[in-house]
């Protein structure tokens, strides 16, 4: 009887990581005093927002708005978007100067956030929204110029990017004629401090070492979640090593 000796070599997971750098524009603001200017310095002259959505992000689509800026130190920017219940994510990215986001209910009677962001600040804050409605985004600044600060800012779902992990099992697992299904290999990420929790897995692929060419084009490597009862099937092209023995 032939055997198959299937080394499981490795996970590769390409994971959705939250990040903190501006994307292409999706929207342009023009500040006051500009041709063909956005006037949203107030409540009642806001500029009309859309909240990205986890969809975007995985889409690469953000909703974001680029080519923003406070003309002056005393300058204000306003912004109205429905936003979602549940937990929410403001980006800001401003290189330059400190920028203060300021999200208020509807009717400006409660100040859902605050936060600041700048060139040595956290470019994303989260926050929490009790019940899906419209709100108001304040944009000013704390430091004094004269000069424009630039930002691009972007609220709802936040701004992933790419990144992988590989899981090494370093485990032998064997089928033959008789045994159609090898034995099963169990592994746990949940408290793996280098993977974001709120990283979102796109892909995840299977690698691994076949041993005898005859059996490898048939086989099919599978992966199951603990939460779930069906196996995943990973196809893709099999990887073999023949192994010559030597006999004595």
């Amino acid at each position: 009887m032939r055997k198959l000796s299937k080394k499981i070599a490795l996970f590769l997971f390409m994971l959705l990581f939250t990040v903190i750098t501006t994307t292409n524009s999706a929207y342009a603001h023009v500040d006051d005093g500009a041709p063909a200017t956005v006037i949203n310095n107030t409540k009642e002259t806001s500029q009309l927002i859309t909240a990205n959505t986890i969809q975007d992000s995985l889409d690469f689509h953000p909703k974001m708005l680029s080519s923003c800026f406070l003309s002056d130190s005393n300058d204000t920017d306003w912004y109205k978007v429905f936003l979602t219940q549940g937990t929410n994510t403001l980006t800001i990215n401003s290189p330059y100067h400190n920028i203060v986001a300021n999200i208020y209910s509807d009717d400006l009677v409660y100040e859902i956030s605050t936060s600041i962001h700048g060139s040595s600040t956290k470019k994303q804050a989260k926050f929490t929204v009790d019940k899906s409605g419209t709100y108001y985004i304040r944009i000013s600044s704390t430091e004094t110029f004269s000069d424009k600060a630039s930002y691009s800012l972007m609220v709802g779902a936040p701004w992933y990017i790419p990144k992988s992990y590989t899981v090494n099992l370093n485990q032998d697992l064997v089928v033959t004629i008789k045994k159609k299904v090898s034995n099963t290999v169990n592994f746990d990420l949940s408290n793996n401090s280098s993977i974001p929790d709120s990283a979102i897995v796109r892909k995840i692929s299977i690698r691994g070492r076949e041993t005898n060419q005859a059996f490898a084009d048939d086989k099919i490597r599978s992966i199951r979640p603990y939460s779930r009862i069906n196996w995943f099937d990973m196809h893709g092209i099999n990887i073999y090593v023949l192994i010559k023995k030597i006999h004595p």
